[in-house]
């Protein structure tokens, strides 16, 4: 009876363990692709955040184990990102970065408004958000260029990473899943309003 015992309980081990590993290895390839850079920018926040809840959405298929881990994780994440100001650089700094406009901001008319008030608080002498800049050379700097981001300079971490998994193919991969939800809905709107 011990045998069974041990045997069962090595099994559930081994089964929560597979399950764990599920949940957790899309989420260790983010980090990965990120921890990986010699320089990240603000704007690839939003990016990655959405990815990592579009893979945190609980399936039919999650067991209650994977559920559970899921739902933790996503509400965890979750409170790390409530803060207003902290929302609105987010939604600033994706909204200007070129690769991905407002692809992932939730109300881009409300974020150019923002941008606005701030140039022009900066131009007159104000203290803006953009303004950081001005009193911190060194933070303006800090952006890679896309001629950077092509080159394919990667930091020390490029030697154990796998083709195509480094933050730049991870960025393009999510902007087109997004750009594909994009079409989609769209799509799918056209269609029903049409019938």
């Amino acid at each position: 009876m011990t045998e069974i015992v041990g045997s069962s309980c090595h099994e559930i081990v081994t089964l929560q363990s597979t399950k764990l590993n599920k949940v957790l290895a899309p989420i260790r390839d983010f980090a990965d692709a990120v921890s990986g850079e010699k320089k990240v920018t603000i704007s690839c926040v939003q990016p990655v955040l959405c990815k990592i809840f579009a893979v945190l959405a609980v399936t039919d298929k999650d067991g209650a184990l994977a559920e559970e881990m899921k739902q933790v994780l996503a509400e965890d994440l979750k409170t790390r990102y409530v803060d207003d100001r902290v929302k609105v650089l987010l939604d600033c700094a994706t909204f200007l970065d070129v690769r991905f406009k407002d692809t992932f901001v939730g109300d881009s008319n409300k974020v150019k408004q923002k941008l606005l008030r701030d140039i022009e608080t900066t131009t007159l002498g104000g203290s803006g958000c953009l303004s950081s800049t001005d009193q911190n050379p060194a933070a303006a700097s800090c952006d890679l260029s896309t001629s950077e981001l092509e080159s394919g300079d990667e930091g020390p971490a490029a030697k154990r990473k796998k083709p195509g998994s480094g933050l730049k193919d991870l960025l393009v991969n999510i902007r087109k899943e997004r750009k594909d939800e994009i079409t989609a809905s769209t799509s799918t709107a056209n269609t029903s309003s049409a019938a």
